[in-house]
C-alpha cells in the first residue's frame, strides 16, 4: 500500500504531466523550467536570491501571466522559501546587524506617513512595499550567508555565487548600454547632438537610473580585482605576455591571471558604460566612491602591520588617480575633450549652485538643469506645507500635478507634469515622508557607515576585506549620486540590500567573527 506522501507526489506529477501535454510547447517548457527552479529554490533558498538579483535588468522586459514582473515573482519565491527554511530550522537564529536599525526606522516612518497622507494611501503603501523588499533581500542574504559561512576557513560557493550575480547582471547590462551608445540606439531625447551616438541606458530605461545601477556594482568588481591581484602575487603582465602561445595555457598562473583580468574587464565595461551614459550625477558619485574606497584601504593599512610596507605604493597610486582626475577636469574646461563630454563637464559646477529657475531664460542647453531645479523647489515646498509626515510615500507626482481636490498644486509653469521624483533623494524623502522620514534615512546612512567601520576592523583575509572596501565604495557612490537622482526606484534596492548583507557577513564571517550563535 502506497504511503500518503507518495500518493501526493504521484498525483502532483500526474497533474504536471497533464498540463504539459495540453499546453503549447513554449508555454509547457517555461512552466517546466519554473517548476524545476522552484523545487531547486525550496531545496536551497539561495537560488531564489540569485534569481531576484539577476532579474533586476529585465524587470521591465519580462512579464508573467497576470501582469506580474519576473522580479516580483522571484521576490515572492524568496520570501516563501526563506520563511519555510527558517521555520524548519529553529536552531538557525536570525540576525539583523546595524543596518537593520536604520531600515526598521525608515519602514516605520514610511508606514506612519502612509497612514496620514492627504493623497493616495494605495500609492503610499506601494512605495513602502518597495522598501520592504529591500529589507527582505538584506535579511535573507545576511542570514543565508551566515549559515553557509559557519565552517572555519572555508569560503562557501553560496557567497561566491552571490558576488558573481551582483557583478554579472550589471556587466551584461553595461554591454547592452555600450551597444546603444555606439549604434545610436534610443529615443531622440537620448541622442547626442552632432554625433552618431546615443546616451547609454541599458535595460533600465533612463541613462541616469542606468548609471545609478552601475554605481551599485563597479566598486565591488574593482575591489575584488585589487584583492585578487594582491592575493595571487603573480599579476605580472610583462611575464605573462612573455610566455609563448603554446605554453600560455600550461602556465600555473594562467588561471589566476584569467580571473583577475575577468573582474578587471567587468569593472572597465561598467565604468565605460557609466561614462557614456553622460550622467553628471553618476560621475560625481563615481568620484565619491573612489574616495571612499581609498579611505577604506588607508584604514586597513593602518590597522594591519603586514601592509605597512606598501603605504608608499598606496599614496603613489592615490596621487596618480588624483592627478588623472585633475588632468581630466582641466582638459574638459579647456575644451580639449570630445564636445559631448566637455558640455557635461562644464555644467557640473552648476549642480551645486541653487538658483531661481523662474528668472532663467530656458534654452535647449539649460532645459534639463532648470527643470531639475523646478522639481527640487516643488519638493521643498511640499516639505514646508507638510513638514512632519510629508505628502506620503510615492505621492510626489500626485502632489506635484495637483491630482487631489482641495490640495495645493506644487507644479511650476511650464513643467506641469512630474518625472516621478525630485532629482534629489534627500529632498524627495523629506517631501514624501516629512522630517521623520528624512531623519530615518540619514539614520540608515549612519548605520551603514558604522557597519562599514566595524567590518573594516573585524574582517580578516583578502577576500572579505575586498568585499568591505567595495561596499564602502558603493555606500559612497549612492550617498553622493542621490543628491542628483533617486536610486531607490525600479527595484534597484535588491542590489543594495544584498551588498549591505554582505557587508555584515564580512564582519561576522568565520575568518573574523564567531558564528557559534548562528547555527
Amino acid at each position: 500500500m502506497l504511503r500518503p506522501s507518495r500518493l501526493f507526489l504521484a498525483g502532483g506529477f500526474s497533474l504536471i504531466a497533464l498540463a504539459l501535454a495540453l499546453l503549447p510547447l513554449p508555454v509547457a517548457g517555461a512552466l517546466l523550467g519554473a517548476i524545476g527552479f522552484g523545487i531547486l529554490a525550496f531545496i536551497e533558498p539561495i537560488w531564489a536570491l540569485y534569481a531576484a538579483i539577476l532579474s533586476v535588468p529585465i524587470q521591465e522586459l519580462v512579464y508573467l501571466p497576470g501582469g506580474i514582473t519576473v522580479t516580483q515573482a522571484t521576490l515572492v519565491l524568496l520570501a516563501a522559501v526563506w520563511v519555510l527554511h527558517t521555520l524548519a530550522h529553529p536552531e538557525r537564529h536570525s540576525f539583523g546587524g546595524l543596518p537593520m536599525i536604520g531600515l526598521a526606522a525608515l519602514i516605520w516612518t514610511l508606514v506612519l506617513a502612509s497612514l496620514t497622507t492627504p493623497y493616495s494611501q494605495i500609492e503610499a503603501f506601494k512605495q513602502t512595499y518597495r522598501w520592504a523588499t529591500v529589507v527582505l533581500v538584506y535579511l535573507a542574504s545576511l542570514n543565508m550567508l551566515l549559515w553557509h559561512s559557519r565552517k572555519p576557513q572555508k569560503l562557501s560557493w553560496q557567497v561566491i555565487g552571490l558576488i558573481g550575480c551582483l557583478i554579472l547582471a550589471p556587466t551584461i547590462d553595461s554591454v547592452i548600454g555600450l551597444r546603444q551608445f555606439f549604434i545610436g540606439e534610443g529615443p531622440p531625447s537620448f541622442h547626442i547632438g552632432g554625433t552618431p551616438f546615443s546616451r547609454a541606458y541599458g535595460t533600465i530605461g533612463e541613462p541616469n537610473s542606468f548609471a545609478g545601477y552601475l554605481n551599485q556594482a563597479w566598486p565591488l568588481a574593482l575591489a575584488l580585482t585589487l584583492g585578487l591581484a594582491w592575493h595571487f602575487e603573480t599579476f605580472n603582465l610583462r611575464a605573462w605576455f612573455g610566455l609563448r602561445a603554446t605554453s600560455l595555457w600550461r602556465s600555473p598562473s594562467f588561471s589566476k591571471h584569467l580571473i583577475v583580468l575577468g573582474t578587471a574587464l567587468c569593472t572597465f565595461l561598467m565604468l565605460f558604460a557609466l561614462t557614456v551614459s553622460l550622467s553628471r550625477g553618476s560621475w560625481l558619485g563615481t568620484i565619491a566612491g573612489l574616495i571612499a574606497m581609498l579611505g577604506a584601504i588607508v584604514l586597513l593599512v593602518k590597522q594591519d602591520s603586514r601592509f605597512h610596507g606598501i603605504q608608499e605604493r598606496i599614496w603613489q597610486g592615490s596621487a596618480i588617480v588624483a592627478g588623472g582626475g585633475v588632468l581630466l577636469l582641466l582638459l574638459g574646461s579647456l575644451g580639449l575633450l570630445p564636445e559631448m563630454f566637455t558640455k557635461r563637464f562644464s555644467s557640473i559646477l552648476t549642480f551645486w549652485q541653487p538658483f531661481d529657475f523662474r528668472s532663467i531664460n530656458v534654452t535647449a542647453d539649460n532645459f534639463s538643469l532648470v527643470h531639475r531645479m523646478a522639481l527640487m523647489q516643488s519638493a521643498w515646498n511640499m516639505f514646508q506645507t507638510f513638514p512632519w509626515t510629508g505628502v506620503g510615500p510615492g505621492n510626489y507626482t500626485m502632489a506635484y500635478e495637483g491630482r487631489v481636490a482641495f490640495q495645493p498644486l506644487f507644479g511650476f509653469h511650464p513643467w506641469y507634469y512630474s518625472t516621478g521624483h525630485a532629482h534629489n533623494y534627500y529632498l524627495h524623502i523629506a517631501a514624501e515622508a516629512g522630517i521623520i522620514g528624512f531623519i530615518a534615512y540619514l539614520l540608515l546612512i549612519g548605520m551603514l557607515c558604522a557597519q562599514a567601520l566595524g567590518s573594516l576592523h573585524q574582517a580578516r583575509g583578502w577576500f572579505w576585506r575586498s568585499i568591505v572596501v567595495g561596499s564602502c565604495g558603493i555606500i559612497g557612490t549612492v550617498t553622493v549620486h542621490n543628491l542628483f537622482e533617486n536610486l531607490h526606484v525600479l527595484n534597484l534596492g535588491i542590489q543594495l540590500g544584498a551588498v549591505w548583507g554582505l557587508l555584515v557577513v564580512a564582519e561576522k564571517s568565520a575568518e573574523g567573527g564567531n558564528l557559534q550563535n548562528y547555527g
